[in-house]
């Protein structure tokens, strides 16, 4: 770990429990314990703290310090966390939190963590090896680094997004180590070493060959989210798909893309673009290009 990486992990770390949650997260939960006092549904809890990574990981890393011999171990998903914490508790965290200070930039990588969470649930829902709950919190806190920097920091990833804006930097990895030194995803891992996260979770953000379906599977879902939203991304999906397809062992385009539901988020012309590659890649591409 380079020496400035670790200083900014020794500072994330300390002021850990500073770690807000979205305005809309805070609002949901105040309502419906309101409404429904302490009867809430577990499988509700889920639901609504998977829609809000910051939440997700104030609930893990709550887990991960409780003074019982190793239980956080076996808690690598979200579901399992509230019922070792109980509603109250989980209330508690809400409550005493502070709210997100948002912006586009913010509600964007949200919105990716979000998406990449939920494909990653359906496709591993397709399966019967691999458990959906756990690849879908560890593909939620995937972007650990990067939202934590938007919550310490906002000043440098605004900055990383300027750079590329400008196109100073044509790949955002190369504005990431322009700005800090090193990589979002290098901060991810070593923050949640330093956190103690569950194993799955460590596992998954080591940046190293990806060993276990559940891990390839979770950064497929994590670069489509991408592609998804970024700029001029969809021209990037069709090759997305045919890694996918060859991760979920299948010939069929259509059984992708029915997870995927991108029709519900892409506007009709990217989507379009997007269908008529995978339908047409075994042909010429000047012709394809062409029609």
């Amino acid at each position: 770990m380079s020496g400035t990486l670790e200083k900014v992990v020794a500072y994330m770390t300390h002021y850990e429990y500073n770690i807000p949650v979205l305005q809309e997260t805070y609002d949901k939960f105040k309502q419906m314990f309101e409404e429904d006092g302490f009867d809430v549904e577990v499988d509700d809890l889920d639901k609504l703290i998977m829609t809000d990574p910051y939440l997700a990981l104030k609930v893990i890393l709550k887990v991960s310090h409780l003074k019982k011999t190793n239980l956080h171990a076996d808690v690598d998903s979200i579901k399992k966390a509230i019922l070792l914490l109980g509603t109250k508790n989980i209330l508690s965290i809400v409550l005493s939190s502070t709210v997100m200070i948002q912006n586009d930039w913010i509600n964007l990588a949200v919105k990716r963590a979000v998406f990449a969470a939920n494909i990653s649930k359906r496709f591993s829902e397709i399966r019967y090896d691999i458990r959906p709950s756990e690849v879908a919190v560890s593909t939620l806190l995937a972007d650990l680094g990067e939202l934590m920097i938007w919550t310490f920091k906002p000043q440098l990833a605004l900055a990383v997004t300027q750079k590329m804006m400008t196109r100073e930097c044509l790949r955002n990895y190369q504005a990431q180590l322009a700005v800090f030194g090193f990589r979002y995803n290098e901060l991810s891992y070593n923050l949640a070493k330093a956190w103690r996260l569950p194993e799955p979770i460590v596992n998954f953000l080591e940046h190293k060959e990806r060993e276990h379906l559940r891990e390839r599977l979770s950064h497929l879902c994590v670069d489509v989210a991408r592609h998804v939203y970024g700029i001029e991304g969809y021209k990037e999906i069709p090759g997305d798909i045919e890694k996918l397809k060859e991760t979920m062992e299948t010939n069929d385009s259509n059984e992708i893309l029915d997870v995927l539901r991108l029709w519900t988020i892409l506007p009709d012309d990217q989507y379009a673009y997007i269908v008529h590659q995978i339908n047409h890649k075994d042909e010429d591409p000047e012709l394809v290009k062409q029609s």
